[in-house]
């Protein structure tokens, strides 16, 4: 499996574990023709965000546009309305556009170097 996923045997054994920590159902069997298997009933839960990370990314879903990011517009903007919709009431009017847009201040890079 781990030749298949193009990573190395530990590696491997991390993500088996990682997806046990998440309470997803993988069945061991070992010997030479033992393997890893999800239980083949289990579905996975829906994506669920906190507020503050559904707002993070509303956040960056708006500022993508100022970002010179216009080549992917019409998947920020799908996504944006796929977020919006599972949203609460509340939250979604906190996150809503507004006229004006996000303001982002990047640290100048100069300033930065100057320092040193």
């Amino acid at each position: 499996m781990a030749n298949r996923l193009g990573v190395d045997r530990r590696t491997l054994r991390r993500y088996i574990r990682t997806l046990e920590e998440l309470d997803i159902p993988v069945n061991t069997e070992r010997g030479c023709h033992g393997g890893y298997r999800l239980m083949p009933s289990f579905k996975l839960p829906p994506l669920m965000f906190t507020a503050e990370e559904s707002q993070a990314l509303a956040l960056g879903l708006k500022s993508a546009p100022h970002l010179g990011l216009s080549e992917s517009a019409p998947a920020v903007e799908s996504a944006r309305a796929k977020l919006e919709r599972v949203m609460p009431a509340e939250l979604q009017q906190r996150v809503r556009p507004s006229a004006d847009p996000p303001v982002l201040r990047l640290p100048d890079r100069r300033t930065r170097f100057a320092a040193r």
